[in-house]
């Protein structure tokens, strides 16, 4: 019992200090990309200032302190650990299923699951539109000095100055997509083993990431079955391209995805 309780204190803590980072994160975001550099600079650029600035806050393992504080440091971080990603707990051992120390992992979507993805995986490439999402994760990767995780805030492709956080239009949408397609083409000679999903433009980012995949390769596609997203953003598409390996229809619902072995974009 006492370890039960020694366990849910740490969650606890593990909760207070997402929620401090998150705030401190957002704060430094909206301040440092209105301040950072003059207004006539891009807000693109502004944002990659910002996120530069962040990481020496962050750097305490080079701080002039006694390796005892360090160490503390370390495991009060390492309860970072236990703040769950933003998806059912099947969902999360869903794609923790299919990793191995070995693969090479796409996520579109920056969050917690960044972190847990990077202790199952060899390398992880992560893809996020939201400035404070992609705040967070980069403070929280750097806190916590993991090597393995390339972070990719979609602003590196952007083609105008704006925030991609929304996307309502289907010029937008398109605009979007064609980021999508030009990180991809950086990535034209990688193949993934897993991808996840769970960003803006599903759809697209499935077609997108078609080349970058191999026969094994499978892709678990977030909230697929939800309703009200189904048919309005015409997930159903994806059946061109990918076969259907397993599937959760109820609560948050994903589907898991493979390349077909016969595909009509060959």
């Amino acid at each position: 019992m006492d370890y039960l309780e020694s366990n849910e204190d740490k969650r606890r803590d593990a909760r207070g200090l997402a929620r401090a980072f998150k705030d401190f994160f957002d704060s430094l975001i909206r301040h440092s990309t209105a301040y950072a550099a003059p207004p006539k600079v891009s807000l693109a650029q502004r944002f990659n200032v910002a996120v530069n600035l962040m990481y020496p806050i962050f750097s305490y393992e080079h701080w002039d302190i006694p390796k005892e504080k360090k160490k503390e440091i370390r495991e009060v971080l390492s309860y970072l650990y236990l703040e769950t990603p933003n998806m059912s707990g099947l969902e999360a051992e869903t794609v923790e299923k299919y990793c191995t120390q070995d693969s090479e992992v796409l996520e579109f979507g920056s969050g917690f699951s960044t972190l847990h993805l990077s202790k199952k995986c060899k390398h992880l490439v992560s893809v996020e539109h939201s400035n404070e999402w992609y705040a967070r994760t980069a403070g929280l990767a750097s806190l916590l000095n993991i090597q393995n995780v390339t972070l990719v805030h979609s602003f590196q492709y952007d083609l105008r100055d704006g925030d991609s956080r929304s996307f309502k239009s289907s010029e937008e949408r398109n605009y979007s997509y064609h980021n999508v397609m030009q990180l991809m083409d950086d990535h034209k000679h990688r193949k993934f083993d897993v991808v996840s999903i769970d960003g803006l433009c599903r759809a697209n980012c499935a077609k997108s990431i078609l080349p970058n995949l191999h026969d094994d390769s499978v892709v678990i596609f977030s909230d697929f079955w939800r309703p009200d997203r189904l048919e309005e953003r015409d997930h159903l598409k994806v059946f061109e391209w990918y076969d259907e390996v397993e599937s959760c229809k109820e609560g948050n619902t994903f589907i898991v995805l493979k390349r077909k072995k016969a595909p009509p974009w060959a």
